[in-house]
């Protein structure tokens, strides 16, 4: 089968549908497929077409800045740039489906005219668009204007957001995503590296929150709850993300409360590389996830496909991503709860292992890239056989 991803962000960028979309991708084209993804160039250092692990990347520079003539018009650069390289594509490939990751992919692929002649399933990975400015507005005259014939949502929680926009039923499969297999670094190995790159002490329990560094993911809260651990001396808290798509005030507000901090025992960490960021799950001894809103929470699977144990906010996505490992649901909008569940954690290494091989247990059966990309493969062939 012959695949078009499109997707407005992919590695080196890195969050959780960038993470999510590679990995799909890869295993697509691992067993036989053939797989383009287009995105955005976010760099003159990248490459307009490359093959990364089997899978062609196109990248658009339509919006890279100092790209094109002085005298567009703005506007016209902002909407329609892209088009060229849309049409450079099509120029060269047909597609038996497109899959389009975001409500601005599924646009730009009825604005192109691919939604005119080849099958479009939609994965929407924002997890409240109708927050953004005119988000409702926006979100209904996309799926108003620009349907597909199918929808693939990641998770129960995608679902449930996809019924409220409107989207009829028998037209949303749930395909939960998944993580790719990798070569893991042992504890010991990660911890002695991380203390080599960023200083952070191998001695003490160290607890990571992966993320974007967004107001929704709450980071202060975890901060709140770490000045409230009795066990706090012996931990060192970890903020790892990328400012991808962040809001540049609560980024700056975040720093500089770190930066008023112990800085010993917390670290702040941006746009991590990818191995960096392998390294630091591979040497986390607890993760976890205070968000107030998750559509699932990728970073936490990926913490419990490392044996991590974690913990999280009692809420829909994050819910659904540790199953019946009821003890990693966390009020964390409660400071001293939160607290006392991190102290637990913290002083007992014998009950991180136990929980850490159950979730690992869990994640591994329920949230493998070789189930996912069955799944959408049965969704693509029945998009296509429809059409």
């Amino acid at each position: 089968m012959k695949i078009l991803m499109i997707s407005p962000t992919y590695p080196p960028r890195t969050g959780g549908l960038e993470t999510y979309i590679a990995a799909l991708s890869q295993e697509l084209a691992r067993i036989g497929h053939q797989v383009v993804v287009l995105t955005n160039r976010d760099d003159q250092t990248h490459p307009t077409r490359a093959t990364e692990h089997g899978v062609t990347i196109v990248r658009a520079s339509g919006l890279l800045e100092g790209n094109g003539h002085a005298n567009y018009v703005p506007w016209e650069r902002a909407y329609f740039s892209l088009l060229t390289d849309i049409e450079e594509l099509l120029d060269t490939a047909e597609f038996d489906v497109v899959h389009c990751h975001t409500q601005v992919a599924l646009l730009l692929a009825h604005m192109s005219g691919l939604a005119a002649r080849t099958p479009v399933a939609a994965s929407f990975h924002e997890t409240n668009p109708l927050r953004d400015p005119l988000g409702q507005k926006r979100t209904s005259f996309i799926l108003d204007t620009c349907p597909a014939q199918a929808y693939l949502v990641g998770s129960h929680a995608f679902a449930q957001q996809a019924r409220a926009f409107g989207i009829v039923e028998a037209r949303i499969k749930v395909v939960h995503m998944g993580v790719g297999v990798r070569e893991h670094t042992s504890h010991d190995t990660s911890r002695f590296q991380l203390r080599e790159a960023f200083g952070i002490d191998p001695a003490k329990v160290m607890i990571s929150l992966i993320g974007r560094f967004t107001a929704r993911k709450e980071h202060y809260r975890l901060l709140a709850a770490h000045s409230a651990m009795r066990h706090r001396q012996g931990a060192v808290i970890v903020l790892a993300g990328s400012d991808n798509s962040t809001d540049e005030r609560y980024l700056r507000q975040l720093r500089n409360q770190v930066n008023q901090l112990d800085s010993a025992s917390i670290h702040m960490l941006e746009n991590l590389s990818e191995a960096d960021r392998d390294l630091l799950i591979d040497g986390s001894d607890i993760g976890t996830q205070p968000s107030r809103a998750e559509g699932l929470g990728l970073a936490v699977i990926e913490f419990m496909m490392a044996g991590v144990p974690v913990l999280v906010s009692d809420v829909a996505g994050l819910q659904e991503a540790v199953g019946g490992n009821r003890c990693a649901l966390v009020q964390t909008d409660d400071p001293l709860f939160y607290a006392a569940a991190l102290d637990k954690l913290t002083a007992d290494p014998v009950l991180r292992r136990r929980r850490g091989e159950s979730m690992a247990r869990h994640a591994r059966t329920h949230f493998s890239i070789t189930r996912a990309a069955a799944e959408t493969l049965d969704a693509y062939s029945e998009i296509c056989g429809a059409s």
